[in-house]
């Protein structure tokens, strides 16, 4: 680990620190929470357009984008 924590330029702490990071991504990803995340992400833009009036095709791309998390999720739970 320490010779490959000096070829990418990075302390050993800081190092570990990303190895760290990367496995609570990991683990939010095989929880779902990342993708609960995501979907809330999602819905508030869909509230945010609505609530402005934008056209349909402002609108489309949040909810094109929720329906593949939603379906996720819901595999993911089922």
């Amino acid at each position: 680990m320490v010779r490959l924590a000096a070829e990418t330029g990075f302390s050993v702490a800081a190092y570990r620190r990303i190895g760290v990071l990367q496995l609570a991504g990991v683990a939010g990803v095989a929880l779902g929470l990342a993708g609960a995340g995501l979907l809330l992400l999602l819905a508030g833009a869909v509230v945010v357009h609505v609530r402005r009036g934008d056209p349909v095709a402002e609108l489309a791309p949040a909810v094109v984008c929720a329906v593949p998390v939603a379906s996720y999720l819901a595999a993911l739970f089922a």
